[in-house]
This record gives structure tokens, sequence and C-alpha cells, in this order.
């Protein structure tokens, strides 16, 4: 817990960006969306899931970068790699996913309370926050760089859920296709898990081996 409580001393406001985004910006613009197609609840249901889709998961990127960036930026920073065990930064990454899950579900909520939507959204939406999140974490120590992981996740999350309308990255894309919102892939939700799990087990021998020293 040390790491995350000093992260969130050193960044202050920084560290609520996500709890801005997710938490505050995505109940509102569903708001707007109920008060603006109120004659059309179909547009209502598919702006909502396009932007929870697209923001929910992509903003964990941050709170790990956050986590890691001193280990790559931080001058002496070999004393942090000596200072925090790797069991203790996957412990810490463990509870940064377990906290924003537990904000996912919350927003969640608040967000079904004015649209109404089928629960296996949630489920799909923890499933591509996971992902998400394992491909910033073994990014991150692949690349030794936390400014090229966010700039990945934004432009994966964004051009794959509002860009991509001839689904050119359909192979590799763990959103649903517009027409698949209302509809339980269990598939695709498995594809996604497989994927955050091979991600996750390469991120950890990237942390294992990939050290830089300033």
């Amino acid at each position: 817990m040390v790491l995350l409580l000093t992260n969130i001393r050193k960044r202050k406001l920084l560290v609520l960006l996500p709890v801005l985004g997710s938490g505050i910006f995505v109940p509102l613009m569903c708001w707007y969306y109920c008060v603006h197609f109120t004659d059309t609840p179909d547009e209502i249901i598919k702006n909502a899931l396009i932007l929870m889709h697209t923001c929910i998961p992509m903003l964990v990127t941050w709170w790990i970068i956050l986590l890691y960036h001193d280990f790559f930026s931080w001058e002496g920073n070999e004393l942090l790699y000596y200072y925090y065990s790797q069991r203790a930064l996957v412990k810490q990454y463990v509870i940064v996913l377990l906290v924003y899950g537990l904000m996912e579900t919350a927003v969640f909520a608040v967000v079904e309370s004015m649209v109404d939507m089928p629960y296996f959204i949630l489920g799909q939406l923890l499933a591509e926050t996971m992902c998400v999140a394992a491909m910033v974490y073994f990014l991150a120590f692949l690349l030794l760089n936390t400014g090229g992981c966010l700039l990945v996740s934004i432009g994966y999350c964004v051009y794959i859920n509002m860009f991509d309308t001839l689904n050119l990255f359909g192979f590799m894309s763990i959103f649903p296709r517009p027409d698949e919102f209302l509809v339980w892939n269990g598939g695709r939700v498995r594809n996604t898990l497989v994927a955050a799990a091979v991600l996750h087990a390469v991120g950890l021998v990237c942390m294992k081996f990939r050290r830089r020293y300033k």
C-alpha cells in the first residue's frame, strides 16, 4: 500500500481523473442522451453503450500509469526496484483493478437507473477493463514507457468503438459491435478474458527482467 499512498499524496488531483471521467462524465452524458433522444429510445441505449465501452475500460489506464510511472522516468529509479518486490508491485496493481472494478459497478448501477439495459453488460465492461489494463501493464514493462501505453490505449478504445465502421479491426476487438450491444456474446467475453490472462502472464515476465537504471 505504500506505493499507492505515495502516488496519491504526490499526484493528488491527477489521481481523480478516472473518477471524474467514469464516475461523473459518463453518467452526465447518459443523462443528456436520455433528455436529447426522448423520442428515439434506441439511440439512447446505442450512444450510452458506445460511451461506456469506450471510456470506462480506457480510463483504467491512467491509474496504472501513475502506479508505475516513476519506475521508468524517475532519477535513481533503481532504488524503487530494490525497495519494492515484484510481489508487492503485483499486489498493488491488483488493488487498483479491484477499486476500479467497484467504481465501475457503481457507475453501471447509476447509468442503468436512467437507461434500461441488460445486466450482462456489466460483465462485458469488467472483462474489457481487465484486458485493457493487462495490455497497458504488459506494454509499460515491455517498452519501459508510460506515455506510449496511454496513446495505445486511447487509440485502441476510441478508434474501434467510434471510427472502425468497416470493422477492419474486428478480429482484434474486445468490444461488441453496435448491433450486438443487447445480445449476450459469451464467446467474445471468454476470448477477452483469455487475452487478459495471456497479457498479464507476459507482463509478469517483462516486469521481472525489464529494468532501466538512470
